[in-house]
């Protein structure tokens, strides 16, 4: 089992590009998943339009799709957590 946690780049397929953290664990090179934590609020709305991507990390590139509804609330300040699996190899 392979773990990343760290820095990342959720590439939405609209083209924005979100600073993210990520916490992603691989059992297979190609059976990978984990979470993705946005930290600006203001940018909430447009990752709900977006459940599929990319995540980019160090150059590197792995499709993922968003896994459940997340759960977030304005009012508590909390980050904006998405479950997510990836498809294909994954990009650590």
């Amino acid at each position: 089992m392979t773990t990343y946690r760290g820095p990342a780049v959720f590439l939405a397929e609209s083209g924005q590009r979100f600073d993210a953290d990520a916490n992603l664990t691989s059992t297979t090179p190609d059976d990978w998943g984990g979470t993705l934590t946005f930290h600006d609020s203001t940018m909430v709305q447009a990752l709900l339009k977006s459940p599929d991507g990319h995540v980019l990390i160090g150059g590197q590139s792995g499709e993922v799709s968003r896994r459940g509804a997340p759960t977030w609330s304005p009012t508590t300040g909390d980050p904006f957590v998405i479950d997510v699996f990836g498809a294909g190899l994954a990009p650590f």
